[in-house]
């Protein structure tokens, strides 16, 4: 199934390539840039999600990728696992939940430094 998920991106990607319209920024839009500490928080950020769902347990992780990463219907997802559609649903959901509470502690805010 995991190949299936990387040629579906692939073909997608590939599909929609010639109906996309690029239009030109506008003067008005200010260029944000991002410095080299903002693209190391960036690339730490996405480093940890990426750690989360590798923690995930593989009936969550198969359900929240194909939710996520190929944008599949809760039907399709019930198809390509061979499950219920109710049961494809409730594991997108517990697999949500289960990844926001593998990445709640990286979330919270760093306490203050105390002073001496």
């Amino acid at each position: 199934w995991l190949f299936r998920i990387g040629h579906n991106n692939f073909v997608n990607h590939h599909r929609g390539g010639g109906r996309q319209i690029k239009l030109p920024l506008s003067a008005e839009i200010p260029e944000e840039r991002l410095g080299p500490e903002n693209e190391v928080l960036d690339r730490e950020s996405v480093r940890l999600v990426i750690e989360a769902i590798h923690k995930l347990p593989s009936q969550f992780r198969a359900a929240l990728l194909l939710r996520a990463e190929e944008g599949l219907s809760f039907k399709e997802i019930a198809e390509v696992l061979d499950l219920t559609e109710e049961t494809a649903r409730w594991r997108g959901f517990k697999a949500r939940q289960k990844l926001m509470s593998v990445l709640a502690p990286e979330l919270q805010p760093a306490p203050p430094p105390e002073s001496k």
